[in-house]
């Protein structure tokens, strides 16, 4: 009984260090989801408000009288817009049509850049993106330029006192640098004039340019109202990292866990196989000593029928907790498989049982249907037994109506090349809670069971003969189990 306390207390530890793993796992996602978020808040939030300041900027640049400035701030806009993952689009006020457009697929973007025309599906698109970033983000009245500013020349002066700035000197030329008119000694003189005042003017600009004298003189162009929509990308590496963190954690604990449970069961075989042996070890010899008391009782008994048939059943039992004997000897081991019917080691089981549930209260009824033309399988018939026994006593204890039915079929599955055992009783099936935990060492359901018939079973039929034990269905109507095995080579 003790032992018996202890398998369950095992059981229960087990899947209290499951449960408290997964739900640590589980925390920690929810304590990296909600970092990470906070996180990308944070971030977005500092997005948000440096793309209203470089949008607000980006509709200003036309308007900005210094051509290096304005390509430089241009430059710098691009690459903040760029890592801040900012895309926007300026609508006009009161046409609606897009003026300005960064961040969208790019030839998109380049129509609309380009003032063309858009067909359907483009202008479907267009009002899907405008729907979405309005969806998220307010749109915002704004000020834009539609096209650049206008250079018309340059004027380069000379370096005076303030109290002479109305004689300051000038000569103002066209884009390419040309003087058009000046006045450096007092008098305006014109591009017409004679070509040393022509010079004198030129080298007056040589001068100016050196100093870094000079003024753009350019036409500005006018504001229109519109409308500044945005988005902002978001950070996914940083969303997808919680879980990526909990999987190399999952991984790393799965590893640590499979590792612990191979060497726990690898201790577990250990222990078993040599309680399993030496409890072979400690019965053969009083077996022995019972059946060859047995064979003695047999000769002086001659004769009386009566008591030669009861010990004939003594031996039958006899021979029985031999075999039982040699099961446990086969555990821990290479058990030896040999090519043989399954229905014959089904059979010798059943009969075992046969004659014994007759003296039971309840009526119980095996019906075994075989398939005469079965392939041989690799079977050591013992541990095989040991398995149909097994089933049978369970079912034994399973039933709950007046008559318990056992059916045994054998059949060939072509399809995986196996042979299927298909065992069913209509006993009153197994909780639900249960079915996935019967075949693990020390649990059961019974009040005086071990937890091991099952589990044993299992092992014996998919360790040692490469087959599978699989529970099929269970209900108040019964319980199906399949056991399948693997055909022998010279069946």
């Amino acid at each position: 009984m003790r032992s018996r306390s202890l398998l369950q207390i095992n059981y229960r530890s087990r899947s209290f260090l499951i449960g408290y793993v997964i739900i640590v796992l589980m925390f920690l996602l929810i304590l990296f989801l909600y970092y990470t978020n906070t996180i990308v808040k944070k971030l977005e939030r500092d997005s948000e408000m440096m793309a209203l300041s470089l949008a607000e900027l980006a509709a200003y640049l036309p308007s900005i009288d210094d051509q290096k400035l304005s390509n430089m701030v241009s430059r710098i806009v691009r690459d903040m817009m760029r890592a801040n993952k900012l895309s926007f689009i300026i609508t006009d006020k009161l046409t609606g049509q897009p003026i300005v457009a960064r961040g969208l697929n790019l030839k998109l973007q380049d129509k609309i850049q380009k003032d063309e025309p858009l067909n359907p599906q483009e202008i479907g698109e267009l009002a899907r993106i405008l729907a979405k970033m309005d969806r998220f983000h307010p749109k915002i009245p704004t000020r834009y330029v539609m096209e650049d500013r206008i250079i018309v020349g340059y004027m380069y002066y000379g370096d005076v006192s303030a109290d002479k700035a109305d004689k300051l000197p000038f000569v103002f030329t066209d884009v390419n640098g040309n003087p058009l008119f000046w006045r450096i000694w007092g008098e305006f003189k014109t591009a017409g004039t004679d070509p040393q005042e022509m010079a004198r003017a030129k080298a007056f600009v040589r001068d100016a340019r050196e100093h870094d004298r000079s003024v753009t003189v350019q036409i500005n162009p006018g504001y229109r109202e519109g409308y500044f929509h945005y988005s902002i990308g978001r950070y996914n590496e940083l969303l997808v990292m919680p879980f990526l963190q909990t999987l190399l954690i999952t991984g790393f604990l799965g590893m640590g866990f499979w590792m612990y449970r191979r060497s726990k069961q690898a201790e577990q075989a250990a222990i078993w196989s040599g309680l399993a042996r030496e409890t072979a070890h400690q019965l053969g010899t009083p077996i022995s000593s019972l059946m060859g008391w047995a064979e003695m009782l047999g000769e002086k008994l001659r004769g009386n029928e009566e008591l030669s048939g009861m010990l004939e059943e003594m031996e039958e039992d006899l021979e029985r907790l031999r075999k039982v004997t040699a099961r446990f000897g086969e555990i821990g081991s290479t058990p030896k498989l040999e090519p043989m019917k399954i229905s014959d080691v089904i059979h010798q089981a059943v009969e075992y049982y046969r004659k014994r549930i007759s003296f039971r209260r309840r009526k119980v009824e095996i019906i075994e249907d075989y398939d005469p033309q079965l392939p041989l399988a690799m079977i050591n018939d013992v541990l095989m037994g040991w398995v149909i026994e097994n089933l049978i006593k369970n079912s034994l204890d399973a039933f709950d109506k007046d008559i318990g039915l056992i059916r045994i079929k054998t059949e060939y599955d072509p399809r995986r090349n196996q042979i299927v055992v298909i065992y069913s009783d209509n006993g009153r099936g197994i909780p639900r809670k249960a079915r996935n935990k019967i075949f693990q060492p020390g649990y059961t359901t019974k009040k005086h069971g071990w937890g091991l018939g099952l589990a044993l079973a299992k092992r014996i039929v998919e360790d040692y003969h490469s087959g599978k034990l699989s529970l099929i269905e269970t209900g108040p109507e019964g319980t199906t189990f399949h056991i399948r095995l693997p055909i022998s080579r010279n069946g």
